[in-house]
């Protein structure tokens, strides 16, 4: 703390770490302010004792060290007086930072006191990083000690290892040691969390150290180990160990490394792939090649891409999510582009037309004009197969100006779902061509092709279309006989009840009649006349309806403010809901219930009519259900919507996805619109507790509500 002057004088050192980073500049600027001020009075008193003939006083200079303590004894005061207020819990976390970032001996004695009060709970996780806010070396066997603390968590360990390394080149090299099986070697738990605390901390230096545990451990220890250096590139060490594993380790361990290695453009990328291919003859398992599929759109080796194609037609979730992940990669690469749009798409197994379309999804401008042609050969003949091909790819192939006229001799097809299918791709483009045909399309025999219809009206709106509107006016049932009512609602700016009263108000009106301004309908659009239940408050309009319910384990919680279910936990108020809504559905009404956590479980196989032996069990299985596990929200939209009877679903869920075939939000909202381009399936959605952008897209892109509940 202190150094010695030129003059023999001690002069107090103030410590480099004792204030804020972002008050250290106003600091200086105060500092040289008060030291000017300082100064000039000395001078102007030397002077005025000058001339009265007295002596200059000799100031006493300043006690920084004390100052120091002061200030030290003051932020601990203030973390004492937030931390035990939960109203100030976020400011006590900011407190306890600023505390860790003082480098005094009053500060290290009551981080060492409150890490012995709190560790190995996750209380200890503050004082953990507040420790690491200076070198405290002093301070190393006590968060050893937490480290090693098999009742620690891991967010307590992780913590323990990054103050550890903030203490120096000897807790390094014991950390480094610790890596190593044998007497000074640690259990896995501990060597997983410090390797991933050592690969976040982007130093080459030390990142070389975890090396060792490639040398010892069975392979499934170290896939673990491998996974942790996912984003490492560039360290010589590490990329040594990855040809190794290559060569001699298991098959899934060389896929990994060689994936790693192609993501960082090794140059024996592409030569290490046929080392990893001869090993496999068979072909690989599931899981070695959702990790091939990365590397070989990376490596971009034309000869490999074959294997895209072989891999991506394996039905496996991990492999389908592997070819969403690397659309992005593969579309800077117009060979591949090329050869998907030309040898994927014409490929004879369906599997492989789709994983040709995953991997086009962004393809580039350039790459569009050929895709387009492909893609019409195929509507040639637009049977399901290129329907999907429109329906897959129409995001990239909006970017062609041709494509409009493709999607119009679809909306003029004489079968009605690819009519569906075209006017439901003309309403995402915006484009009013089809007025005419969505009109004709009103008295169709599939459902489908009607709501398409209804839709496009809705959104493109026609004062010719009002009398056709009047017409199907009571011909309609349930969802259908809603949205017709809307139609008409945005047309005219009025509602009626009865198809009479609608003609006679058409035939008062229609001399001269214009369609009101948007602004003027907007507010009143969504109403539904007369309807008495609800689910959440969300009208059940529809006679054919799956029920999507969250049982994973955060519906334990407790609910904030629902009705007078306050206090109470999310499924018991779930529940309660559904009972009550099922009960009071009309028995010629369809439905399904399916629960979903980590797995998903449908009441039926299909829709059931809601006959008094049916309601009973539907209830019944409601009563009896518990929670527990993940929330897998894209296998249960992909169970209801393969029932080709629902036209509406209801999505409860209080948590982000975090299992099923696909767990990134982004990617469940566009695989159900791509889904929903061919079935025209109404999704509502409930937020319980949590407000999230999957559930508004949901709805907003299906013609849902959204509710959130607190």
């Amino acid at each position: 703390m202190t150094r010695r002057a030129q003059s023999g004088t001690t002069v107090i050192a103030p410590p480099v770490s004792h204030v804020r980073p972002t008050s250290s500049l106003l600091c200086g600027c105060l500092a040289a302010f008060c030291l000017a001020v300082g100064v000039r009075t000395q001078a102007e008193a030397s002077q005025e004792a000058g001339a009265g003939g007295r002596k200059p006083v000799a100031t006493e200079p300043v006690d920084q060290e004390a100052a120091l303590v002061a200030r030290a004894e003051k932020a601990i005061a203030d973390y004492e007086a937030a931390r035990g207020n939960r109203k100030l819990r976020r400011q006590a976390g900011k407190l306890l930072q600023w505390l860790g970032e003082t480098d005094h001996e009053i500060v290290e004695k009551y981080l060492s006191k409150q890490l012995k009060r709190t560790a190995p709970k996750d209380g200890a996780v503050g004082i953990l990083d507040a420790i690491a806010g200076s070198p405290r070396p002093r301070l190393e066997n006590r968060v050893w000690s937490v480290l090693h603390d098999e009742k620690a968590s891991w967010r307590v360990r992780r913590s323990a290892a990054k103050a550890l390394l903030a203490m120096g080149r000897r807790a390094h090299d014991r950390l480094a040691k610790m890596l190593r099986k044998g007497k000074e070697g640690a259990k896995e738990p501990v060597r997983l969390t410090v390797v991933s605390v050592l690969v976040g901390t982007k130093d080459s230096e030390l990142i070389r150290r975890v090396v060792p545990v490639f040398s010892q451990g069975t392979s499934d220890d170290k896939v673990k180990f491998l996974r942790i250096l996912d984003p490492v590139r560039d360290v010589t060490e590490i990329d040594t160990v990855r040809v190794k594993l290559i060569t001699r380790g298991s098959l899934i361990l060389g896929a990994i490394a060689w994936r790693q290695l192609a993501q960082s453009g090794h140059p024996r990328a592409a030569d290490l792939a046929i080392d990893l291919l001869e090993r496999m003859p068979e072909g690989p398992t599931p899981a070695v090649a959702a990790e091939m599929i990365p590397g070989i759109v990376r490596v971009r080796d034309e000869e490999l891409y074959p294997l895209l194609l072989r891999y991506g037609a394996i039905s496996n979730r991990a492999v389908k999510t592997a070819l969403r992940k690397s659309a992005a990669a593969a579309a800077k690469d117009m060979a591949l582009m090329r050869y998907m749009a030309r040898r994927g798409l014409e490929h004879d197994s369906a599997q492989a037309r789709d994983a040709a379309m995953l991997l086009l999804r962004e393809a580039p401008a350039e790459a569009v004009a050929p895709l387009v042609e492909r893609v019409r050969r195929k509507l040639r003949r637009p049977r399901r197969e290129a329907l999907d091909l429109a329906a897959g790819l129409h995001d990239v192939l909006a970017r062609d100006p041709t494509w409009r006229k493709d999607l119009l001799k679809l909306a003029a097809s004489n079968e009605p779902n690819v009519r569906a299918v075209g006017l439901t791709l003309l309403r995402e483009l915006d484009a009013d061509d089809a007025i005419a045909i969505a009109q004709k399309s009103l008295g169709s025999k599939l459902w489908e092709l009607r709501a398409a219809a209804i839709r496009y009206l809705t959104s493109f709106r026609d004062v010719s279309s009002i009398p056709l509107l009047i017409a199907r006016y009571g011909k309609e049932e349930g969802r259908l006989a809603s949205e017709l009512g809307n139609a008409l609602f945005v047309h005219t700016g009025t509602r009626c009840f009865k198809k009479s009263e609608w003609k006679d108000w058409w035939r008062e009106h229609r001399n001269g009649f214009t369609v009101p301004h948007p602004d003027t309908v907007r507010a009143g659009l969504g109403g539904v006349a007369g309807q008495t239940s609800a689910y959440f408050g969300i009208p059940l309009t529809s006679k054919h309806v799956a029920f999507c319910l969250d049982v994973s384990g955060s519906m334990g919680g407790r609910v904030e403010a629902f009705g007078t279910d306050t206090g109470r936990r999310r499924i018991d108020a779930a529940k309660k809901e559904l009972a009550a809504a099922i009960g009071k559905m009309p028995a010629v009404n369809e439905v399904n219930l399916v629960t979903y956590n980590g797995a998903v479980r449908a009441q039926w196989p299909e829709l059931r009519q809601l006959d008094e032996e049916h309601r009973k069990k539907v209830l019944g299985t409601v009563k009896k259900l518990r929670v527990g596990g993940g929330t897998n929200i894209f296998d249960a939209l992909e169970v209801a919507f393969q029932d080709s009877k629902v036209d509406t679903i209801y999505l409860l869920s209080d948590g982000e996805p975090t299992s099923g075939a696909v767990t990134d939000p982004l990617e469940i909202a566009d695989e159900v619109r791509r889904w929903n381009r061919l079935r025209q399936i109404v999704i509502h959605t409930i937020g319980f507790g949590i407000d999230t952008e999957l559930l508004r897209r949901l709805a907003e892109e299906s013609g849902g509500i959204y509710t959130f509940i607190k």
